[in-house]
Parts: C-alpha cells; structure tokens; sequence
C-alpha cells in the first residue's frame, strides 16, 4: 500500500512539474481551469431550452374547469367561475388575479352567483363584463350579469339578461356595447316537448352607456358552440354551432344578421382568430382536425390544412404574436374509450401548416390559455379523463 501511495505521489509531481513548464506558473494554470469550468457551466446553461417549452407556474386557490381567463390592459389575467372540489363538483364564486410581475395568483372578490360555460369580456374602460353560464349539468341556466371592476377588485350584479343562455358568445364592439349571440336556451320547443332547452337564435345587446339589454333581430341559425369574431371593419362574424355549418354576418349600423355561406366542415366548440392580414383561422371543432380561412373580401371559407392530432377535443388554442395558433391538450377517443393529451402544436396560416410542439408538464382538457403581454402563454386548470379537476397551471415560453 505504501509503495502504492508514494507511486502516485511521485507521478502527480512529474506531472505538476510538466504542466509549470508548459504554462508557466501555478497562477496561469488556476486561471485556465477557471475558465474551462465557467465554459463548461455555459454550455450546460445554454442546452437548458429557453424557448418553445412549458413551464411550472403557481398554482391557482382553487381548482376550476369551465372557468373563464380575460387579460386585463396592465397584463393581469382575471380567472372567474368555474367547477371545483374534486369527486363532489361544488362550485367556485371566488375569483382569482393572476399576476406575472411576481408570478403569484391573489383572490379579487366573490361573485354574485357561481356559474360555468358563462363569458367575460374585457370593456372598455378596463372592467370585465360576465354574461350568462349554468349550474350545474341540469337546465340552470343563468341570465345573472355581473362586472368585474379592476380598481376595486369588486363585483357587482347588473341587470339582468332578457335570455337564460349558456355556451353563448359576448362580443364587444367598436362602439363599447356588448352583443350576445346564441348558445342554448330554456324555450319550448313544439317538435320536442319533453325538452325545454334548445341552441337560440336569439340576440341582444348590452349597452354599457345606461346599462340595459334588448332585443334586436334573431339570427338566421339557432346556435350553440358558435363563435363570434369582430372584423376590421366592425362587423361581427359567427361560425358554426348548427348542423348545417353556416356562418352569418352581424351589421351593427343596420343590426341585421345576414348568412353568408357554409364551413367546408360543420363546427362547434372550435375557435376563431383575426390575423393581421383581415382573414379568420378556424381552428377544429367537435374532433375536426380540419382548419379554414375566412377571405373576408370575398366572403368564402377555404381549406387550410389540417391538425396533427386527428381528433382533439376539448382543447385550448390562443393567437401568439406573431400570428400563429397554439394549441394545446384536450382528449382524444379510443377503442375504450378517452385519453388525455399534453401535447401541443403550432398551426401557422403562413404556409397552412402545423408544426408538433413541446408537451406540456402534464395532460389536461378544457383548460384555458391566455396570451400575455410579453408573448407567453398562461394555462390553468382544466380536468382529466377521471375528472379530477386541477388548481395547476403553467406558462408556455414563445
């Protein structure tokens, strides 16, 4: 063992001795492995991906799906309604602020009345309008309005929709006013008597000026799942949400709905983007893998390549910055029956093609994704096949 020893002993100084002739002094050499170990910290620090990747985000209070996410003008992101409790659906009247500055959600006020499947819309002046929603799996469906007042962090009851809806859509226009289409309704219906709850044709509109609804006329279609898109030139496009896969246009100079043709492909539950170019992607809907563009100039609906996944539903999509579609989790059917899916992918109207994505940390369906500010993508909550409801969320790195 001794002799082992003082081998080793010997060769580590004929080699200390090589390396001060070959580098001059110990100080030289201290300083190079210094460098070799700060490059070696940069390299593994520049392989930790920066971009195009899911990361942990805080949690929210409470767990929620069919919840609604509205970015507020100093970036914020508003989180309102929505189911919680996991294995006894109760649901939440909390609201929650997400704030990316600190990265942290804080409660913001007590709604009025819970509710799902309802809307907010950012006004104006910055408070957020909520609209409509159900309780539970029943026919409670709500008329309850409600305003949200981000100076505050109150919310106070309005007056009352003159229409019970949910899954309807609350479009706010050029002139401040909100307009409220479809979505399904407690009305009697002669062809189906054991059932009172029927996708409308009925519309309103809010006017924020003397907070008040009316009627104006009905739409062409009785929809539900639609959605409904505010043009450059301030007409209000709406998709889908009927069998046939018509769309109509809403003039609010004349307050009349006009039809102005077909989907290649009946919809509902996809979503609609303006780009910057004056066309709408329409992205999915009811396990269509399919997308359109609107060509607003000549009122037609052209195919625009398809989705990876072949059958996503209950998915997420938000329009990034610079004019793709992210497109995220959902479930998809099997033989026996649903899987969730984390996986995410990128549509680009550019070339009409969409790009696989990085996965998210774990798999959800009906979550929301909210664009913020710098470019990133908040997701929260959401379930699982098993309905376990999640408090989770997460940020999507552009």
């Amino acid at each position: 063992m001794e002799f082992e020893l003082g081998f080793e002993l010997e060769y580590e100084i004929r080699q200390g001795v090589k390396l001060k002739k070959i580098f001059g002094s110990k100080k030289l050499l201290v300083g190079l492995i210094v460098l070799a170990v700060i490059a070696i910290g940069l390299g593994v620090y520049q392989a930790i991906p920066k971009h195009n990747v899911f990361v942990k985000g805080p949690s929210m209070h409470y767990s929620r799906v069919g919840h609604t996410a509205t970015l507020l003008q100093d970036g914020r992101v508003l989180i309102v309604g929505g189911v919680t409790v996991n294995n006894n659906p109760a649901y939440c009247d909390y609201a929650e602020i997400y704030n990316p500055k600190i990265n942290k959600f804080e409660l913001a006020g007590k709604l009025n009345t819970t509710r799902e499947a309802h809307t907010a819309t950012l006004l104006n002046d910055g408070n957020v309008f909520i609209t409509g929603g159900q309780i539970g799996l029943g026919m409670n469906y709500l008329n309850y309005t409600e305003e949200y007042y981000y100076k505050t962090n109150e919310i106070k009851l309005l007056d009352n929709m003159l229409y019970k809806r949910t899954n309807h859509t609350a479009t706010l226009l050029n002139d401040g006013n909100v307009l409220i289409t479809g979505g399904e309704t407690l009305i009697k219906n002669k062809s189906d008597p054991y059932s009172n709850s029927f996708p409308t044709k009925i519309a309103e509109i809010y006017d924020t000026k003397i907070n008040n609804f009316k009627l104006i006329k009905k739409m062409n279609r009785a929809r539900t799942g639609h959605t409904a898109t505010l043009l450059n030139n301030g007409v209000v496009l709406i998709i889908g949400g009927d069998k046939e896969g018509t769309a109509e246009i809403y003039n609010p100079q004349t307050q009349n709905f006009q039809l102005i043709g077909k989907l290649n492909s009946p919809r509902y539950g996809h979503s609609a983007y303006l780009l910057k170019n004056g066309k709408v992607v329409i992205i999915g809907g009811n396990k269509e893998n399919t997308v359109e563009i609107f060509n607003s100039e000549i009122n037609k609906f052209e195919l625009a390549g398809r989705l990876i996944e072949p059958k996503r539903s209950g998915f997420a999509t938000v329009l990034l910055n610079d004019d793709s579609i992210l497109i995220i989790g959902g479930t998809k059917p099997l033989s026996w029956g649903y899987v969730d899916l984390n996986s995410s992918e990128i549509y680009k109207p550019s070339v009409q093609k969409s790009y696989k994505g990085p996965n998210m940390r774990v798999a959800r369906s009906n979550s929301t994704a909210t664009g913020l500010l710098d470019g990133n993508v908040l997701v929260c909550g959401g379930t699982d096949v098993y309905f376990r409801h999640k408090n989770s969320c997460e940020v999507y790195k552009k």
